[in-house]
């Protein structure tokens, strides 16, 4: 789906209308609040981080105003 809606926002903007893909990461909300200390942690050690609901609405707003095709 994300291959997808990628280049559909590469289409979007090359005839002058807006789009833009998001590829997020995992949000501490959600389908992580599910897992255990022990998986966090397991995920943490290889890497992964979690964003927080407040650093990703700020995101997200940011976001909005960007003028680029995807964000990563």
């Amino acid at each position: 789906a994300n291959g997808f809606l990628e280049a559909l926002s590469r289409h979007r903007q090359k005839y002058g209308q807006p789009a833009t893909t998001i590829n997020w990461g995992a949000w501490e909300i959600g389908m992580v609040e599910a897992l255990s200390e022990q998986d966090k942690q397991r995920l943490h050690t290889k890497g992964l981080g979690f964003i927080k609901a407040e650093q990703g609405v700020a995101l997200l707003s940011k976001f909005c105003t960007s003028q680029a095709t995807a964000v990563i």
